[in-house]
C-alpha cells in the first residue's frame, strides 16, 4: 500500500504539524483507512494487530473533532490492561498536550481514593480505563459521569470479552448515551465480537488489515524458578536459545520468570 500523508487523509494543519513534531511522516495502513471514514462521523470495526498503529487511527479524529468544538468528558476508551491504558494516554498526550488536553486514566494498581479526588476536583476530555475500574467508579460514586460521551472507543475488544467484563461493560454502555460514535478495534473477529457489534455499534464501516484474524487455539506457559543472583544471565540465555532455535508463529508460549532470593 501506498503511503498515505496525514493532510491528504483530512487531518487539520494544527494536528499535522504536531505529527510532523514526533516525526510521523506518513499514516500507517489502518491510520490511512479509519482517519477519512472517522471524520465522516461513522463507526468503525476495525481488524488490525498490535504495532499497526490503531491508537493513532482513533486518537487523531477524536481529537480533531475535540479541539474544534472542547467539551469534557468527551471520549472513553476501554482496554483490557491497566498496561495498554497507560501507553493509550501517553499518545493521547503526545498529540494533544499542547491543545490543553487533559487526559484522565482509571486503572488498577493506582489508589482509588486519588481517582475520586481528581474526577471530583478536575475536568478532563478523554476517560481512558479498564472496564473493572470504570464500573467500580460508576457503582460506587457519582463523580464519574459519561451521559455526555460522544466516542466510545473498545480497544483490543477480543480481550474483553466473557467473565466479568460481559457484566462490567453492560453497566458501562447502560450509562452512555445513545447519540454517539463508537469505535472498535481487535487483531481478531469472533462470534463474541459480532454479539457486542451488534449490540453498541450502528451500521459501522468493517476496516481489515489483515487476513489472519483466528486465535491460538492452545497457549502453553512455561514456569522457571531461578535463583536471583543468577537471574539476568539465566534470562539471557533462554532467550537467545527461543531466538535461534523456536519460531514465534509455531510455539504458541509465554514464558513466566520466578526468582527467589533463598537459593
Amino acid at each position: 500500500m501506498l503511503s498515505s500523508s496525514f493532510e491528504n487523509l483530512g487531518v487539520c494543519k494544527e494536528i499535522c504539524e504536531t505529527l510532523a513534531e514526533l516525526g510521523w511522516k506518513s499514516a500507517t495502513e489502518i491510520q490511512a483507512k479509519a482517519i477519512p471514514v472517522a471524520l465522516r462521523g461513522r463507526d468503525i470495526v476495525g481488524l488490525a494487530e498490535t504495532g499497526s498503529g490503531k491508537t493513532a487511527a482513533f486518537a487523531i479524529p477524536i481529537l480533531q473533532t475535540l479541539i474544534m468544538k472542547p467539551r469534557y468528558n468527551y471520549a472513553l476508551i476501554l482496554t483490557p490492561t491497566r498496561e495498554l491504558a497507560l501507553q493509550i494516554k501517553k499518545h493521547f498526550m503526545d498529540l494533544g498536550e499542547k491543545f490543553g488536553l487533559r487526559v484522565l486514566c482509571l486503572v488498577g494498581g493506582q489508589y482509588v481514593e486519588d481517582q475520586f479526588r481528581s474526577l471530583r476536583t478536575v475536568k478532563h476530555h478523554i476517560i481512558i480505563g479498564t472496564p473493572g475500574r470504570i464500573s467500580y467508579h460508576l457503582e460506587n460514586s457519582k463523580e464519574l459521569i459519561l451521559g455526555k460521551i460522544r466516542y466510545l472507543v473498545l480497544d483490543e475488544a477480543d480481550q474483553m470479552l466473557g467473565g466479568n467484563f460481559d457484566t462490567q461493560l453492560e453497566l458501562i454502555l447502560s450509562k452512555l448515551p445513545e447519540k454517539r460514535k463508537t469505535f472498535m478495534y481487535s487483531a481478531t473477529m469472533t462470534s463474541s465480537l459480532d454479539k457486542i457489534q451488534t449490540a453498541c455499534l450502528r451500521m459501522p464501516v468493517r476496516l481489515e488489515t489483515s487476513s489472519k484474524y483466528t486465535t491460538v487455539d492452545k497457549l502453553d506457559h512455561a514456569f522457571i524458578f531461578l535463583p536471583e543472583q543468577k537471574r539476568d544471565a539465566y534470562v539471557a540465555k533462554l532467550l537467545a536459545d527461543l531466538e535461534e532455535n523456536v519460531s514465534p508463529s509455531a510455539c504458541p508460549c509465554t514464558p513466566y520468570f520466578f526468582w527467589d532470593s533463598s537459593f
